[in-house]
């Protein structure tokens, strides 16, 4: 009974929970801006947009761009990166999601370094003020101080908003 509970992931512990629920997040908002600068900014395809996406959504993580390609187009259009990460709190999706990721990476990180007041999560923090996008705490996230229920909260917010981006119509 044990092996089939961890293999439906009933049984993960928080961290890899956590650790899921970064992820499907930030591919869930690269999917959204991507869309949203495809079908609004004037770029040479959806590779373009699909890079401006990668380097917004690093830009306001405080984090490098995946892939070489990704640093290049963040070092020959830094303005640009910077103009679209300013104006992501217009964009009501993305910046519900990016305050889902913020608590969970400020989540992670303090359960990490065993330090909810780290140099990262500063940064992170001040990213967030910078950008205008806010950091939910787990009052605001699941109504409780209980960081397990947060993180199913955040789990569970991931996955509807990573299902809702591949079922809209094309």
């Amino acid at each position: 009974m044990g092996f089939s509970r961890r293999v439906l992931g009933q049984d993960q512990e928080p961290v890899k929970i956590l650790e899921t629920a970064i992820e499907r997040l930030q591919i869930g908002i690269a999917m959204n801006l991507a869309m949203e600068y495809g079908s609004r900014l004037r770029l040479d395809g959806p590779n373009e947009a699909m890079l401006l996406a990668n380097c917004v959504l690093s830009y306001a993580t405080v984090m490098s761009p995946i892939g070489e390609e990704a640093q290049n187009f963040a070092k020959s259009h830094s303005e640009l990166v910077g103009t679209e990460a300013l104006e992501l709190e217009e964009l009501a999706a993305p910046s519900r999601a990016f305050s889902y990721l913020y608590a969970a990476m400020t989540l992670l990180l303090a359960i990490r370094t065993k330090d909810p007041y780290s140099e990262l999560a500063s940064q992170l923090g001040d990213r967030a003020t910078e950008l205008a996008l806010e950091i939910p705490s787990t009052y605001d996230i699941c109504g409780s101080g209980d960081a397990v229920k947060c993180i199913r909260a955040i789990n569970a917010f991931s996955v509807e908003y990573k299902k809702q981006l591949t079922t809209l119509p094309s």
